[in-house]
């Protein structure tokens, strides 16, 4: 399959997963402010983003 993801399966899992992952950001934004406690919204926003898409990266290589 595409991707390096040997099944439909796993790609759905894949997916679901990285969906969730940038979701967090949204969902529970005191608890991210608190944790990861950065001043500026946009740039930490853009960094966790660009941590996310590496992970995903990541994740399908060694799939």
């Amino acid at each position: 399959m595409a991707g390096g993801v040997e099944s439909r399966t796993a790609a759905q899992d894949l997916l679901f997963t990285v969906l969730g992952l940038v979701q967090w950001n949204f969902s529970v934004p005191q608890l991210r402010r608190l944790v990861l406690d950065e001043p500026d919204a946009a740039r930490s926003l853009a960094r966790r983003r660009a941590t996310v898409v590496d992970l995903a990266r990541l994740i399908v290589e060694r799939a």
